[in-house]
């Protein structure tokens, strides 16, 4: 494989030279042509910087990064556990400095190249970094889509305090092999005195390097400590009954020589050397076998991650086949290079002034000229006259360099915007909006394209978050759960197979000019027919992209707390039980909200009756208990959408958490404030009955001793008989409604069955028709 990959590596290493401003001409070629010129005008590394720019804006700028979906818990739920969770990852991923420096690393080596590889250095940090496209070895006619990879390469360089710190300490991988691993620290120790002089240990003293570095001019700096080069092998392996990818590492053949096998005639002294320090042959650094479970990984993506950013147009689209923007405008930015050298080299000699002379002493008084101003020339040396001198085309010099800048235009308009500056005709909004469109189009494709690889990063970083405290060591992943459970999710949802991860796209795929002409159509057109909440949304997005600030955006448009559907649903409810009318229980709420709210609307409805000043009445009774779900005795009103039954369900959630974990207390916790509250509410409605019952025995005595017994009699006889009345009259409607209901119903389905008999009807004509044409057909009518 690194054989294979030489080749094109000096294809990479001319893409980089060129794209970091080196100069078209070797030094040999400016010494064998005599050139005076030779410079880089810039216009590739512009075009590249450009297009960086651009898929920064679409990766790196949004804000968050990715949104979280859960499917875990509840319904009414799930939502909330979802922004939890999205918040808290989007903290540590946009907080880390080391994953933006990887995002720079990757999206450079996309635009140059059209892979940004990135890998995780262990199985559990979630943090990726960012590696040389020449470090990943991969096979030959290997697809983008990996499927038909079956092993590959990393070239790695370690520190002795990197190496030394993976393999020493607590909870290391039983993979490696410490006894090679002191062996090579050990060598990297004795290169280093070597190389200081064998003054290693004065690297302490800040007098004594002073010095050192005057004397050997900055020889023996810390650059000088050599590292320790390995070759990180991965594989497919489906033996032993278990498929994976398994994990060997070893030392580079080349950075320690003999350790491979690799001996020339100067290396074969050292072998002693590799001998002495233990690093014999056929010895593995790191051993995934060694561990209780062989397979280091079960996917290639929880290993190592590819953005793509390919220009390739024949497919099937292999890795090394992919076609970079700095591939594609290699050639053509060198082309200009050079015309712009040798157009330089014309204009300089276009300055000069030359002159004709006929022997050698003219030649020397030519030489000693001064030109100023009205100073005579000496006899035998003339200027060569303007027409007598060579000239250039200026129309096909002009007419190249434009047929340069059109053909780098047309080839970076997928990562960059161009603009059609012929026409000299008035430019509109139509027209505007029709060009950024086409060359946007290209654009879109291609930062799609990084968006779809995006989220499997995304996925590989959430996966190694939730990893539980005994399966990483991972200080961000611990603080992730932890703030996660804190704010009430459930441990079950902290489960990224249970998630659904987006990258939040920008829009216009990071186009500066093509954002800021949507924002504008936005708010002409759209933003007066928005929802408030949608406008201040709307508000928010073009300040972020005005300014490229979106916690700027953030603080002048915050977001404001919405009503969720459960208060409202709830507060709905209220109103109609408080009139005494029955309602079923309402499902598939926010039992927790619904029930505060219910709580908080019996509370004020209680306060009211008391600050009236007069005792509670039987309609207001009914409706204090429908709102209570309850009756004051503490029996449950059947069937009831009330407060009691909202807690009994919440109460039920515990089933989703883990016995005797923060969040299950925390819902118990909710659940015992709630009834606290209720039975508060509960015992003052028990004393407002109490006080209106005290009241009406009082009246009914008073009332007694007025009125005569007769008078009574015939009192309580009307009331009876109103009551009786009442439930005659209420059982009268409820039998003509029921009457009313079953004539509509048989109505309906004689209806339906005559529809049903004429369908068949038309179908059994239908059928005679066809029979009838047919026999007419055949009897030649």
């Amino acid at each position: 494989m690194k054989l294979a990959d030489f080749p094109r590596g000096e294809n990479r290493s001319l893409v980089n030279d060129l794209m970091n401003g080196a100069p078209p001409y070797t030094d040999q070629e400016v010494q064998d042509n005599a050139l005076n010129c030779n410079v880089n005008t810039l216009h590739g590394p512009e075009v590249v910087h450009a297009a960086r720019r651009q898929l920064t804006q679409a990766l790196v700028v949004p804000d968050p990064l990715f949104t979280v979906s859960c499917d875990f818990g509840p319904a009414w739920k799930r939502q909330e556990y979802s922004q939890i969770i999205t918040k808290e990852a989007n903290r540590i991923v946009r907080g880390s400095r080391f994953f933006m420096e990887t995002q720079r690393s990757t999206i450079a080596q996309n635009v140059l190249h059209g892979i940004g590889p990135s890998s995780w250095k262990d199985d559990y940090h979630w943090c990726p970094r960012a590696d040389g496209i020449e470090d990943i070895l991969i096979p030959s006619d290997t697809l983008v889509s990996l499927e038909n990879l079956t092993y590959f390469a990393k070239y790695r360089s370690y520190t002795v305090r990197e190496l030394w710190g993976m393999t020493h300490g607590s909870n290391v991988d039983a993979g490696w092999n410490v006894d090679l691993v002191e062996s090579a620290c050990k060598w990297a120790d004795n290169q280093a005195q070597v190389a200081l002089s064998n003054k290693w240990p004065e690297i302490w003293s800040p007098e004594k390097m002073s010095e050192r570095l005057k004397q050997d001019s900055g020889l023996y700096s810390s650059d000088a400590v050599p590292t320790i080069d390995v070759y990180d092998f991965f594989y497919w392996d489906d033996s032993e009954g278990r498929e994976g990818w398994r994990r060997k590492m070893v030392l580079d053949a080349w950075g320690f020589p003999g350790v491979g096998g690799v001996l020339t005639q100067d290396i074969k002294d050292m072998v002693p050397d590799r001998k002495r320090y233990g690093m014999e042959k056929s010895q593995f650094l790191y051993d995934s076998d060694k561990r209780g479970d062989p397979v280091y990984a079960p996917s290639v993506e929880n290993i190592v991650h590819f953005q793509f950013a390919d220009c390739s147009s024949v497919a099937p689209f292999r890795y090394h086949s992919v076609r970079s923007l700095g591939y594609l405008l290699y050639s053509v930015c060198h082309l200009e290079n050079r015309l712009n050298c040798k157009f330089n080299d014309a204009v300089f000699e276009h300055m000069m002034q030359y002159f004709r002379v006929s022997n050698m002493g003219d030649a020397q008084r030519a030489l000693q000229i001064d030109l100023t101003d009205k100073r005579p020339l000496p006899d035998g040396v003339n200027f060569v006259k303007p027409e007598e001198r060579w000239r250039i085309d200026k129309n096909l010099v002009q007419m190249a360099m434009g047929v340069q800048n059109r053909i780098i235009q047309t080839n970076s308009e997928a990562f960059t915007h161009a603009f059609d500056d012929e026409r000299g005709d008035s430019e509109t909004a139509t027209r505007t909006m029709s060009k950024l469109s086409n060359s946007a189009g290209m654009v879109s494709a291609m930062v799609g394209q990084a968006y779809v690889y995006k989220q499997y990063q995304y996925k590989e970083i959430c996966r190694r978050l939730c990893l539980t405290t005994n399966e990483s060591q991972d200080t961000d992943a611990n603080k992730f759960r932890a703030a996660c459970l804190r704010q009430g999710v459930p441990l079950g949802a902290l489960d990224s197979a249970r998630w659904d991860i987006e990258p939040n796209r920008i829009i216009a795929g990071g186009n500066k000019m093509l954002q800021v002409a949507m924002m504008d159509k936005i708010m002409a057109q759209y933003f007066p027919r928005l929802d408030p909440s949608a406008q201040k949304e709307v508000l928010r997005m073009g300040l972020s992209i005005t300014t490229d600030d979106y916690a700027l955006a953030n603080r002048l448009v915050p977001e404001q707390p919405k009503v969720s559907g459960s208060k409202h649903d709830a507060q709905l409810a209220a109103s109609v039980m408080v009139a005494g009318l029955p309602m079923d229980f309402k499902e598939g709420v926010n039992h927790d909200e619904y029930a505060a709210e219910l709580l908080k609307a019996l509370t004020v409805n209680v306060q009211q009756i008391q600050a009236r000043g007069r005792p509670v009445d039987q309609q207001e009774l009914i409706g204090i208990q429908n709102l209570a779900g309850q009756t004051i005795d503490g029996q449950p009103v059947p069937g009831g959408n009330g407060v009691t039954p909202h807690i009994a369900a919440l109460a039920q959630e515990t089933t989703f958490h883990i016995k005797g974990h923060a969040d299950e207390k925390s819902t118990k916790q909710k659940v015992k404030q709630l009834s606290d509250a209720l039975h508060q509410v509960m015992n003052k409605v028990k004393q407002m009955v109490q006080q209106a019952a005290e009241m009406q025995k009082k009246q009914q005595s008073q009332q007694g001793q007025q009125l005569d017994p007769k008078d009574q009699a015939k009192i309580q006889a009307i009331i009876m008989t109103a009551q009786a009345k009442q439930q005659l009259a209420a059982q009268s409607h409820a039998e003509r409604t029921a009457q009313k209901q079953i004539a509509f119903e048989q109505q309906q389905k004689q209806k339906q069955e005559k529809h049903a008999q004429e369908v068949i009807h038309g179908v059994h004509r239908h059928e005679v028709e066809q029979v009838n044409s047919r026999l007419r057909a055949l009897n030649g009518e």
